[in-house]
């Protein structure tokens, strides 16, 4: 509703209609998509009008929905004729684009299936947020298609090089691998799954040349794995290794502290062993005789061990007891005592 137009000021005031203000303020009532997915989800066909419908629903915290598959073709923009049989509806449209937005956007997305009867009826969307996500980089490929879809002249795209894509091309350059094949898969899959799906060929490249099997052309399957996201860790597995470097950290981090305190309390009874040894030195003949008495009388008892018992104060078994009995007794009056 305008409320006023001021010509000379150029402003217009308007207000909203009172019923219209809390869908508005509810931010339910809005899907957060993200722009880019316009063109990374290009293809396959639905993957975009899936993508809608996911983000959607869990903007309006719904992180499980149930559609029938009436509904959810209507949604897509399928005709009600098309795929009448459930299992061609399943293999060349609801799991290619299930597959392509795990791989490629903001969200998890798993389902399940009802029946009513013998037959399927409907969907059950299980949605999940990604916790890492990183937005594809490179958008050459996709944006050809905006640019054919729009009749509009191709434009340059801008080249993103930052450290870690420059590491990553010269990496897979090693296999054979070109520049726009290696650029492609960072914008198709993100740096990190891009990386991941190298590691994973890699090694599995390795060990098969192990074994009787060997990989024929590892180059043309690196590449081929590249581009189908083989390889590329689910966000459940990203969630566990990264648990599990958390732990393992945390193991490593006491082991350092468990050295550190160890390689303390061993320099403190060497600085309290030197001690003693320069305590006895400077005592008096007669008191260190005493202090020799006292102990051989303990040793002979057993006090320090049987096998201490009859053997002079000159054995050298004797005399290391000796000393820690020493250290022993110093440690209780001196400040550089052990905890």
């Amino acid at each position: 509703m305008t409320l006023g137009i001021s010509r000379r000021s150029g402003v217009i005031r308007y207000k909203f209609h009172p019923e219209l203000l809390p869908v508005i303020k509810n931010p339910n009532v809005f899907a957060k998509l993200k722009l880019i997915m316009l063109a990374v989800l290009a293809s396959p066909k639905y993957a975009y009008s899936l993508y809608e419908f996911v983000a959607d629903s869990y903007c309006r915290e719904r992180p499980i929905v149930r559609i029938s598959l009436v509904r959810l073709k209507e949604f897509l923009g399928i005709p009600a004729a098309s795929y009448a049989d459930y299992k061609t509806f399943k293999f060349q449209v609801l799991k290619p684009t299930i597959a392509a937005i795990n791989r490629i956007s903001d969200y998890s997305v798993k389902y399940t299936t009802y029946r009513e009867g013998r037959k399927v009826a409907g969907v059950i969307f299980h949605i999940e947020r990604k916790r890492q996500w990183q937005q594809p980089l490179l958008l050459e490929r996709p944006l050809a298609v905006l640019q054919r879809f729009f009749g509009v002249e191709p434009i340059a795209a801008t080249k993103i090089d930052d450290a870690a894509i420059v590491d990553f091309i010269a990496s897979v350059a090693r296999y054979r691998i070109d520049e726009k094949t290696a650029r492609a898969a960072v914008a198709a899959h993100g740096l990190l799954g891009a990386i991941e799906i190298r590691d994973k060929v890699v090694g599995e490249i390795a060990r098969r040349e192990k074994g009787s099997n060997p990989v024929r052309d590892g180059p043309a399957y690196l590449a081929r794995c590249l581009r189908e996201g083989y390889g590329m860790k689910t966000p459940e597995e990203r969630v566990a290794e990264e648990r599990s470097a958390a732990a393992s950290a945390a193991r490593r981090g006491e082991a350092a502290r468990e050295k550190d305190e160890g390689e303390r309390r061993l320099m403190l009874e060497r600085q309290l062993r030197d001690k003693a040894k320069n305590y006895l030195a400077a005592l008096p003949p007669e008191e260190r005789a005493a202090y020799e008495e006292r102990f051989l009388a303990a040793a002979n008892e057993g006090v320090h061990g049987s096998h201490l018992r009859g053997k002079p104060i000159s054995h050298p078994g004797v005399q290391r007891a000796f000393l820690s009995s020493m250290v022993r007794e110093l440690s209780k009056t001196m400040k550089n005592t052990l905890p």
